[in-house]
This record gives C-alpha cells, structure tokens and sequence, in this order.
C-alpha cells in the first residue's frame, strides 16, 4: 500500500526571488594556496588496446554529443542500432538479444537486473536484463529533459522538458508530480543527472539553477540561483550558465559543476554557498567519500577535502587537458587526456604511478561495472577497451 505521505498531487512551486540562494561568483578561490604541489617527469609507456567491433558503430556516431553511450556490464554491452536495442556478449562480440522500435532519447539506467529507457515510440520502460522483456510501460507527455534516477529503495524520478518533475514507483505509477516556473525567456534542452539523499532529491533546469524537493511530497526546499545570469556568446550560441556535471550528494555537502568551469558547493539542507572552486570548463570532475578531484585552468589535479574545506595536493604533472576522470579502486585514479594519454594517479597523496600512450586520440572513458577492464570512447564514435595488466 501506498504510504500516506506519498500524495499524488500537482503543484505549481512559484520560485520567488526572495526566496532564492542569489549569491554571486565574486570570489577568491580558497584552494589555490593550500595543500602539498607535485610535479614529476614520467616516460610514458605504450598501453595496448583493443578495438571492440560493435552492430551500431554508425549509430555512436550520431549520438556521441547527446552522450548516450554504450551501458557495459560484466558480461554483456548494450548499444543502439537504427532505432534498435542490441545486447552484444563482451566476451564474443556477438549479438545476444535484439529488439526493434527503440529510439533512445536519454541516455538508459541499469537498476539490478533491470534497464530503465526513455524512447520515443514507447515512452518510459523497464526491460529485463539481458533478455530485454518488457516489465513496466508508461506514456510519457513530453521528452525526458535527462536520465531517470533511481533511489535507493526503487523508486524513479523522471524530469521533463518545461520544468516538470515526478517521482513514481518501480512499477511507474505515480507518487506526485511538480511543476516549476522557469525564470528564463532563454530556452535549452539540456541538464544532467539529478541526485538524492534520504530526505531529498536535488536536480538542475535551465533557467532555474538547482533545486532541491522533499522526497516526501516534492514541496520545494531551496533554489539555488547563484550562477543563473546570461554568459553572453559561447561556443553554443547565446545562453546561460547551467549545471554541466551530474550533481553529487555527500555527507553535508552538494557538488554541482558549472558550464563556465565554477564548482558550486552548497549546503545541501539550505542551499547556501560554502565554497566555489575554479576549474576548468570541459573537465569533468570525480568524487569519493571524502574527496573532490578537479583540474584547473593549468592542467593541474587537486584532491580538495570536502569536510575539511581544503586543497590536499595539486599535480601539475599532467601538461595536456583531460577529458575524463575515473577510480580504477580506491586508492588509484585514471586521468585521460585528450591526447592519447592516460595518467594513474596514487588518490591519497597525489603522486603519478604510471604514465601510459595508446592510439585513441580525443577519447573518453566510460562507466562499467566491469572493474578489471578499462573502457573508452574516442571522438569518432569507435568503442575500445584497454589492457590494464600494466597498471602496478
């Protein structure tokens, strides 16, 4: 049965601005001048890797800017193929399961044995892995502005396009429902992954900065409008700052990147401010329990200490930008670059264990729950795997 708390309800949350976080950007970065600076000279070693042949190579090819790539598992690789889902064996290369009508539009969420996809003929549903097989189905009013999320105990949170939000079951039916105003004449589809916590759920709008809900009802905690002013021309035309990472929650803390490079760390039960870190605009950031991993306007790596509020070490050894950051365990961290470098940094005291070159130029590296074997993709779309039996 349906707990009472979980109402089904619409709302309309007008965002006063009297009632938004509107601190501004003037700030001197506090972790410039702390911590222990490293710097080192490593010949790098050649690093073999593998090209994986995948059905739907075109298909990437496409969708590598809307950042849909490939879901990898232990022992199978999910693609898309001219509107088609196909499940390819890792360890064969050969097509295991297909199933036609499935346009893709947001990148799909493995949640236990299940895929979680947004599409255009079917709406959002959820398919049996790796077999595929339909469990849930629900119409969706409009495109999904981002991935679904999937809390702890199952339930599913869904943002639309046009500032509407709702939280249903793992079954899809519905907890409650939100609607928020958009301050923004200025309109683009784009956001990424919302997060959450036992007591809310955190997310990103265009126009909206972030905002946090109570997981309950979906009330408004706080809205967070620090950076949400016009940034004039950029690369994309004219627009807006926005969030331009998947949010993150830890302990008190909300870490949130912004598209002019800023990282925003809020109190995650007020909204307010307490520290803004400057990084660089395209590098994408990595978090653990403790720690945040960022590269500044230098190239440089720092480890800042999120309860501690400071830098621990900065590497300046890395001399080329970096277009991913991933935990190869708990005490290593694999930095690639955009040249085909790769650096495997030692987490705690920042220093560069190994320096490798492979042949995939402008690439990046994707999830997998796969932890032994390292996975990318480059900028034409081509899937590959690195051979990680000479990391020491």
């Amino acid at each position: 049965m349906m707990t009472s708390y979980y109402k089904s309800v619409s709302m309309v949350l007008v965002l006063l601005m009297g009632c938004s976080n509107n601190t501004k950007s003037s700030y001197q970065d506090p972790a410039k001048d702390d911590g222990v600076t490293i710097h080192q000279e490593n010949k790098p070693q050649t690093l073999a890797a593998q090209r994986i042949s995948l059905p739907s190579i075109t298909e990437l090819l496409t969708k590598r800017h809307h950042k849909i790539d490939p879901v990898i598992t232990k022992d199978f690789i999910l693609s898309f193929e001219n509107d088609a889902l196909v499940v390819t064996d890792i360890h064969t290369s050969t097509v295991y399961k297909k199933l036609n009508d499935f346009k893709v539009l947001v990148a799909p969420v493995m949640s236990d044995n299940k895929i979680i996809l947004s599409t255009s003929q079917k709406g959002l549903v959820v398919l049996s892995w790796p077999n595929l097989e339909m469990m849930y189905e629900k119409k969706l009013e409009a495109p999904l502005l981002t991935s679904p999320l999937v809390l702890e105990n199952g339930d599913i949170f869904i943002q639309y396009i046009h500032n509407i939000a709702e939280l249903i079951t793992p079954e899809l039916n519905l907890y409650w429902r939100v609607t928020l105003q958009n301050f923004s004449q200025y309109y683009q589809e784009s956001a990424y992954s919302p997060c959450a916590d036992e007591h809310a759920i955190y997310l990103s709008f265009p126009g909206n900065g972030i905002v946090s809900l109570d997981r309950k009802n979906g009330m408004m905690r706080w809205n967070y409008r620090g950076f949400v002013e016009i940034a004039g021309l950029t690369h994309n035309g004219l627009g807006q700052k926005q969030v331009f990472h998947p949010l993150n929650v830890l302990s008190d803390t909300l870490v949130s990147k912004i598209s002019d490079g800023t990282i925003h760390l809020l109190d995650k039960d007020t909204g307010m401010v307490k520290t803004v870190l400057e990084a660089t605009a395209e590098t994408p950031i990595l978090i653990d329990k403790q720690h945040l991993y960022y590269v500044d306007s230098e190239n440089a790596m720092i480890c800042y200490h999120l309860d501690e509020r400071k830098q621990m070490w900065r590497n300046t050894s890395i001399d080329m930008p970096i277009s991913s950051l991933q935990h190869m365990d708990a005490n290593r961290i694999i930095a690639n670059a955009v040249l085909p470098h790769l650096y495997l940094i030692d987490a705690q005291e920042g220093m560069l264990l190994q320096h490798f070159v492979h042949q995939f130029h402008q690439a990046r590296l994707l999830s997998s729950q796969d932890n032994d074997t390292i996975y990318g993709i480059d900028k034409f779309g081509i899937f590959f795997k690195l051979n990680s039996e000479k990391f020491s």
